[in-house]
């Protein structure tokens, strides 16, 4: 569980780390409710770079859920879609292991694998939208696009498959760059997508 702060926000408050969390947590009663008999497990720590990714989302006897496992980016706000889902699929994954008495990694696994497939989408959407930026409007408008995009944007999807029009917006860069007198050829921007999956191997990881 975290804070995000913006860095003079949180030089003002005069506190250190620990006091800086708990006194936003006591700005919340459900917090404190929910925290009463939390123990913290780790030090506390600074986050500089907004986006990462935990080295696994599940354990023996555990699951991480929304920014606690990761976050993308702070654009379309995908951590509330992160963070519903995440929670969803959990409770799921967390009955099924009353049911068996199985709480090990082994057991969570699937949990994994099904938020990592999600987040992953939004990743490579909000990695396309910098790259198209005032190009992505166009998709937005399209009949033909414009219910996909909704649906990204309002997070309900967690199988690409159902999102052929990622695969549209590449081919759609890729005809640009390759026309070189192309009327929106100075619209794209300098971001790379061919590195996305690269991209995500490398995400920046915390360990446990």
């Amino acid at each position: 569980m975290g804070v995000v702060a913006e860095k003079d926000v949180f030089v003002q408050s005069k506190k250190d780390l620990e006091g800086y969390f708990n006194s936003y947590i006591q700005t919340n009663p459900d917090l404190v409710n929910a925290m009463r008999n939390a123990r913290r497990v780790n030090s506390f720590k600074t986050e500089g770079d907004y986006s990462y990714s935990m080295m696994k989302f599940v354990g023996n006897n555990f699951v991480l859920i929304g920014d606690a496992a990761r976050f993308v980016d702070p654009i379309f706000s995908s951590g509330v879609s992160v963070a519903l889902y995440s929670a969803k699929y959990a409770s799921e994954m967390i009955v099924k292991a009353f049911q068996t008495g199985d709480f090990s990694e082994e057991a969570l696994r699937p949990y994994e694998v099904r938020l990592r497939k999600g987040v992953d989408i939004w990743y490579e959407f909000i990695r396309l939208y910098y790259k198209l930026l005032p190009l992505f409007t166009y998709f937005i408008q399209s009949k033909k696009h414009r219910l996909q995009i909704l649906q990204l944007l309002q997070g309900e999807v967690y199988n690409r498959s159902e999102v052929t029009v990622l695969e549209e917006m590449r081919k759609f860069i890729a005809t640009v760059e390759k026309s070189e007198n192309h009327l929106f050829k100075n619209k794209l921007t300098n971001i790379p997508i061919d590195d996305i999956e690269t991209l995500l191997e490398n995400q920046p990881q915390v360990g446990d």
